[in-house]
Formats: structure tokens, C-alpha cells, sequence
């Protein structure tokens, strides 16, 4: 999910990320490390 102005969007194949969005993942407890490295 991808908060833009605080206006909740969820992405699709031709969405663009903004510099000013927020992300917000959800993932399981064993795949945290995986998703971390995907941002770092």
C-alpha cells in the first residue's frame, strides 16, 4: 500500500512511486529480513 497525501492507493503494474510517498509492506515474520534488504 502506498500512502500519497493521505490518500490510501494500491499500486497496479503501471504505478510510479513519488518521492514524497510512503510504503507500507506486509510480509511474514520470516521473510522480514528479505523484504529489509529489498530497501537498504
Amino acid at each position: 500500500m502506498v500512502n500519497r497525501h493521505g490518500e490510501a492507493l494500491f499500486p497496479d503494474d503501471d504505478f510510479v512511486l513519488a518521492e514524497e510517498d510512503h510504503v507500507l509492506v506486509f510480509t511474514l515474520k520470516g521473510k522480514l529480513p528479505e523484504v529489509e534488504n529489498f530497501f537498504f
